[in-house]
């Protein structure tokens, strides 16, 4: 039957009537599936060749497709879009470069030109078309697409024998690509109805067997069976998909081993083993990666095959990682991961699981370090968002600043998907979550208006403008219903499928954790476009407008996931996620729609930015004590009963005089600045006590007040060492003397004492380590982190050994000096003979009087030194908080060492410290110096190194048995190292003996049955 004159004028699609007349139907030759890489470019060539042609060349699943040999379309767009229009190598061109708009331009050129002159074509044009459009994220606008057929893709409508007169050769079969089928099935899911989409798989998958398959196989070549095989593996991998995000792995399994019973497909039998391992078939899946070494063996070939062996040893190496990370032996997987990325620098999949197991190490600096050099030299193609979502999740578990998150967002989604969106038309109505006007309350409302900006994109050379949008803020708009629910009602809804939210409710970047922890998932969704707005300057000039914040319906109670890619055997790049509870706190962020936030950038000459950093920054670590006090508190907020024994600050409240000065403070107005070295008053009081307590004198102006103690510490350090001086560290040391020598360009010489002397340090071994660079010797008693107490006798014997050395200043930090138990008493090193001149003295406020969250300390010293740290701290922070400064004054007004509220605190630590030393010494193994003062046990454990726990790993120092104890007991403590004695866990006692005691019992129940490694 002719095709009506106004058919192919059509910028439309023809209508589902011009079907039914037999205007329309479609083939596609020569056109093969394959997977091409990214997810962008995924479902460029899968189309279905006419029965009656020759078959297409098979390409291998896990081969990307070629370019066309035809003119570039993107260098030439106007010569190409009219020399080419009706070039289907082109289309698939295109959509190999994922230029989605050019497609929406040519298709709609082709029909409005009409170009397309026979039945098929127009089924050909449409597929690019709902393609381009699925891709852009215009789901509703490729649904209409799909409103012009009828629902049966199987009708006789579709068929060549249906248009003798179009096609006279007696062409026969379905003019309907298989890219269409399976887009049609697709959809649904995308615009939230899974079920739909779900039935649509299994008749496409029908259609395949039944159909395809079924054939006598004497009318059809071996190369058509294989192709419509490698069909029927891609869609049975896409039922699976489904099935798997609803825990529903019996029938995975039944799918999976009925698939890889008939075809022997390497990554599907990986993908048999990931469902195995995830239903708790740990045997089957150990035989399911084996069988898919032995596939690999006998596939190797010669160069030809290249791609596909270099693919196949990443898929069991990847495997054997896997084995490892289940049993939670992440340094056998790091190294597998590690393998995987020497032969292929962009298997994103090995780049992010290396990430994650690096943390579950506790190595959260590495581990981001991963994740953003693999950013930054991975090319654009091989980039996936989960590596920009997992990086961002870290940033929020080490609790980055936010700013840093946006620009780490705003860099990295414009590489991973630069062509994501289209500026052609509204965004309004562009999203499956979007409400119906009739939807009742409980649905997720994501309707706000927000300006566009700018964003530039470099493309080899050429600059090129992309609009995005952008915002600050995300908002959970909808249900009534959701009003004043908690946590666990949020989970409930969710795992319902419902929509519940928090209507009208800001969540400002504090609430973000807490939003992450009430869901498995979210997704900050693109905001509607407005037309004609103009473009800011800056981010100044953004309205920041809320954003929808739409949480996942399939709820899963824990967290930070590893990525376990099929990216092979699948176009959509089949992800199941393994979950870990060892980080329940984390939560994984899901870019289901568009970034969450770009960067703004509109001058024409704009440059690439030099984000490097000074060697002297990457010369210092990060403090561990500072994680691990995050990590716990993270877990603790996701509902985990961690126990935190980690951070050294007292669990009492701010005695009351104390409080009430500050408070006074405010209420009188004395909220100016203060000078720079702190008000006279609160000088004068330091003064007097270091007279009265210390047998110190010094005058109001050799004393500087400053944010904290560590603000005291580094400024005396900055204002002395010169490079290459050398800073004398006893160890076990406070985690931040080294890195503070090494920001002055100084270098730490760390001397090592003894569990068997109280490490104290020796002497001798001052004096044999001392050369004509020494510049500084740092001492801190009482200790942190062994609680050791230095007696007088053994400090004049230090002092005489300075003495010697005329260059050599000591830092005596007496933060501790009031928690001290008797019979060990405190002795200032400037009071020692002919020790003032060369002593810097550093104290402070936070631990004997409850006051870390006032952030004050002090330095004392010579005028001259304390000068040159009082310049540091005016070109850096300035003075102290004038309301802090008011409380100290009324600390130091207690009386005599704090007086009787720092003297009841030290009694209740005291008898902390006693039940903790009682209870340790009664576990095999367990070595103890007993702490005479601060609030620290620095326990040996080392007789447990070595050891290899089920399920876990072997336990090779410090940090592992701290992880374990994490793992199996929930009790979060700081590994040795960190300190610099690896063979000892510290153990801080600032909390309730109640809670002491239940950590004792945890951490005995998990060591009780190791037998140590060492005989004590």
């Amino acid at each position: 039957m002719p095709i009506p004159a106004c058919a192919g004028s059509l910028a439309s699609p023809p209508s589902r009537a011009a079907f039914r007349d037999g205007a329309i139907c479609d083939s596609c030759p020569k056109l093969a599936p394959a997977h091409v890489t990214d997810g962008a470019r995924k479902l460029s060539s899968a189309m279905d060749p006419p029965e009656s042609e020759s078959p297409p060349a098979t390409s291998s699943p896990i081969t990307s497709i070629s370019a066309s040999a035809v003119e570039d379309p993107l260098s030439s767009p106007y010569a190409s879009l009219n020399s080419h229009c009706h070039d289907l190598s082109t289309l698939q061109d295109l959509a190999c470069r994922g230029a989605w708009r050019t497609i929406l331009d040519k298709v709609a050129r082709s029909r409005s030109l009409s170009l397309l002159s026979r039945p098929h074509e127009h089924l050909i044009y449409l597929t690019f078309n709902v393609l381009a459009l699925v891709k852009l994220r215009r789901f509703a606008d490729a649904q209409q697409e799909f409103e012009t057929l009828d629902d049966d893709l199987g009708s006789k409508q579709y068929q060549f024998e249906s248009f003798p007169d179009q096609y006279p050769n007696n062409k026969s079969g379905s003019m309907v690509p298989f890219a269409l089928r399976w887009l049609h099935a697709h959809l649904p899911f995308t615009l939230g109805d899974r079920q739909l989409s779900l039935d649509r798989l299994y008749v496409l998958l029908h259609f395949i067997s039944d159909t395809k398959l079924s054939r006598n196989r004497d009318s059809v070549t071996e190369i058509s069976i294989d192709l419509w095989k490698k069909r029927q593996t891609f869609v049975i991998n896409s039922i699976v998909s489904h099935h798997l995000t609803l825990k529903e792995f019996k029938v995975c399994l039944y799918l999976l081993k009925s698939e890889t019973s008939k075809l022997e497909d390497p990554f599907m039998v990986s993908k048999l083993g990931y469902v195995q391992m995830q239903y708790g078939d740990l045997e089957g899946a150990k035989r399911s990666f084996e069988l898919v070494e032995k596939m690999v063996e006998k596939s190797e070939g010669g160069d030809a095959n290249l791609n596909l062996n270099l693919n196949l040893k990443n898929l069991v190496g990847r495997n054997k990682a896997l084995t490892y990370l289940v049993g939670k032996d992440y340094v056998s997987a790091v190294r597998e991961y590690e393998e995987c990325m020497e032969r292929d620098a962009s298997d994103f999949v090995a780049i992010n699981n290396k990430a994650l197991c690096l943390m579950y190490l506790r190595d959260l600096s590495d581990s981001i370090k991963v994740l953003e050099s693999a950013l930054e030299r991975v090319p654009t193609v091989a980039l996936n968002e989960t590596l920009v979502v997992n990086l961002c999740s870290m940033y929020e578990l080490a609790y980055v600043n936010h700013a840093d998150i946006k620009k780490t967002l705003s860099t990295w989604i414009a590489r991973v998907a630069p062509d994501d969106f289209d500026t052609s038309s509204d965004f309004r109505h562009r999203f499956p979550w979007r409400p119906n006007p009739t939807t009742p309350t409980g649905s997720l409302k994501t309707e706000c208006a927000q300006p566009n900006v700018k964003l530039a994109r470099f493309k080899e050379g050429e600059e090129e403008r992309v609009p995005w949008v952008i915002s600050d803020s995300a908002k959970v708009g909808g249900a009534e219903e959701g009003k004043g629910r908690g946590r666990k009602s949020v989970r409930r809804s969710l795992k319902e499928g419902g929509g519940a939210t928090i209507a009208g409710e800001e969540l400002k970047p504090t609430k973000l954790i807490q939003a992450m922890a009430a869901a498995a998932s979210y997704s900050i969704q693109p905001t509607s476009r407005i037309s004609n707005q103009p473009h800011p300057k800056s981010l100044a000039d953004v309205g920041l407008n809320s954003r929808s914040l739409s949480f996942a319906s399939q709820f899963q109670t824990f967290s930070l996931n590893l990525v376990i890619v099929d990216q092979c055997s699948s176009v959509s790049n089949f992800i199941q996620y393994l979950s870990c509870r060892s980080l329940c706190a984390t939560r994984q962020l899901h870019l289901q729609g568009a970034s969450a936030l770009v960067r703004a950038e509109m001058s024409s000459d704009t440059v690439q930015v030099d984000v490097s950093l000074s060697p002297r920054v990457n010369s210092v670590k990060p403090s561990k004590t500072v994680a691990i006090t995050d990590q716990a508190t993270a877990l603790v907020q996701a509902g985990v009963p961690v126990i935190r024994l980690a951070a050294g600050e007292p669990d009492f409240d701010t005695p009351t005089p104390i409080a009430e000065a500050g408070i006074k403070a405010i209420r009188e107005g004395f909220t100016r600045y203060t000078p720079n070295a702190g008000t006279l008053e609160l000088r004068t009081a330091i003064c007097h006590k270091l007279k009265e307590e210390n047998g110190i004198s010094y005058t109001p102006d050799q004393i500087l007040v400053s944010n904290g103690a560590k603000q005291s510490i580094l400024q005396a350090v900055l204002a002395v060492c010169s490079p290459g001086d050398e800073v004398i560290i006893p160890a076990p040391f406070w985690v931040s003397y080294p890195e503070m020598a090494r920001l002055a360009d100084a270098n730490p010489v760390i001397l090592p004492t003894s569990i068997s002397e109280n490490f104290l340090l020796d002497p001798k071994v001052l004096e044999s380590s001392l050369t004509e660079k020494s510049r500084l010797l740092i001492l801190c008693s009482p200790s942190n982190p062994t609680g050791s107490v230095y007696p007088r006798k053994l400090l004049e014997q230090i002092a005489e050994i300075v003495a010697k050395h005329p260059r050599l200043l000591v830092m005596s930090d007496e933060i501790y000096e009031h928690i001290i138990y008797a019979p060990a008493t405190h002795t200032s090193f400037a009071s020692l003979p002919g020790m003032w001149d060369r002593t810097l003295t550093v104290n402070g406020f936070s631990k004997a009087f409850a006051m870390t969250g006032w952030r004050l300390g002090y330095l004392a010293g010579p005028k001259h030194f304390v000068s040159a740290c009082g310049k540091i701290q005016s070109q850096s922070t300035s003075g102290a908080s004038s309301i802090s400064q008011k409380a100290a004054v009324a600390a130091l007004g207690l009386g005599y060492a704090g007086g009787e509220a720092v003297a009841d605190m030290v009694k209740a630590f005291r008898e902390r410290r006693d039940v903790l030393v009682k209870s340790f010494g009664e576990l095999d193994g367990v070595k103890i110096s007993e702490p005479q003062g601060a609030f620290y046990l620095f326990l040996d454990f080392s007789s447990y190194y070595g050891l290899e726990v089920d399920g876990f790993g072997v336990i090779n120092g410090s940090e592992a048995l701290c992880r374990y104890l994490l793992d199996k007991a929930q009790v979060a403590l700081v590994p040795g190292d960190a300190f610099g004695d690896d063979t000892c866990i510290r153990i801080s006692y600032a909390e309730s003996l109640t809670t002491l005691q239940a950590a004792v019992e945890r951490i005995k129940g998990a060591l009780v049955a190791l037998k140590p490694a060492v005989a004590v």
